[in-house]
This record gives C-alpha cells, sequence and structure tokens, in this order.
C-alpha cells in the first residue's frame, strides 16, 4: 500500500484528496492530510473566484454542484468601469462562466467531502522534513509518519519546497 502524506489542507490540498479518493482503490492508497494549523476555522477569509475550467475539474470529481450552492452566485457578465469617472462604460457577457465564493465555505465544502471518503486530517501539524531514507514526515512535534509519496500544498511559505 503506498502512503500519501498531504502537507496542507487548504484548497488545492483538499481537492487532490478526493481525486485520489475517485481514481485510486482505498486498498491500495492510504492518504493522510496534515495541516499547521489547528481547525479549518483558523483559515483566512478571502474571495476565491472558480472559472469554467476551475468548475469543470470540480465537477469531474462530483463537487461543482455543491460548491455553486454554497456560492449562491453564478457570474456570467463582466461589467467594465471608467476609473476616471467610475462610470460603467459596457458589459460583456461571457458563455464561460465563475462563481466567488469565500475561501472558508470553499474549505468547508471540499472538507465535509474529504471526511466523507475517510480520509484523516490531522491539525497542529507543522512539516519540518521529509526523511528520504526512512520515507517519513517528521513534524514540529517531534511526531511522524509513513509516506512514500510527499504532496506539498502548504501555501507560498512551504518548507516542502
Amino acid at each position: 500500500m503506498l502512503n500519501v502524506a498531504i502537507i496542507g489542507a487548504g484548497p488545492a490540498a483538499l481537492t487532490a484528496v478526493v481525486s485520489i479518493a475517485k481514481h485510486c482503490p482505498a486498498s491500495a492508497v492510504h492518504v493522510a492530510v496534515y495541516e499547521s494549523r489547528a481547525s479549518f476555522k483558523e483559515h483566512v477569509g478571502v474571495q476565491n473566484t472558480l472559472a469554467s475550467i476551475g468548475l469543470n475539474a470540480l465537477d469531474v470529481l462530483g463537487m461543482r454542484d455543491k460548491l455553486v450552492e454554497k456560492a449562491g452566485t453564478m457570474n456570467q457578465a463582466l461589467l467594465f468601469v471608467d476609473q476616471a469617472f467610475g462610470e460603467e462604460t459596457r458589459a460583456a457577457r461571457r458563455e464561460d462562466e465563475e462563481v466567488q465564493l469565500e475561501r472558508v465555505k470553499f474549505i468547508e465544502v471540499l472538507a465535509d467531502e474529504v471526511r466523507s471518503q475517510k480520509v484523516e486530517i490531522h491539525f497542529s501539524k507543522r512539516f519540518v522534513k521529509y526523511d528520504v531514507e526512512n520515507r517519513k514526515v517528521v513534524f514540529e512535534d517531534r511526531s511522524s509518519a509513513n509516506a512514500g509519496l510527499l504532496f506539498g500544498a502548504n501555501g507560498i511559505h512551504s518548507r516542502v519546497r
């Protein structure tokens, strides 16, 4: 069995978990998520915009409708504003669609799906290093986890890189 350690629990990490669960038999792959924060509630709440290509990818994973429902709004037009006068100059219809939703809501929907796949999410696990020889992920609290595959999705200041 391949042990996969995913470092980080943001949208990219959780989407990867859903994809692995969908495409790999549970008997062949064991996935665990390790997040440095103490809970999902600590994620910063900024807006995420999901364009049609992202929505299509999430549709393949069976997640599109859940996210659109949580977002509540679907944008299909662009509005152009003259910056000098603050006036609307034109609006353009788009054939592709996009949704906007808070990052916290995005993570909430993905986390619910991850939990339904019975994937372990470990909080307060700050990555320190990967011991290649022993295939172990080492955390700041001195605990470790076996991992034949390490997936880094822990943000801009990632130690995994």
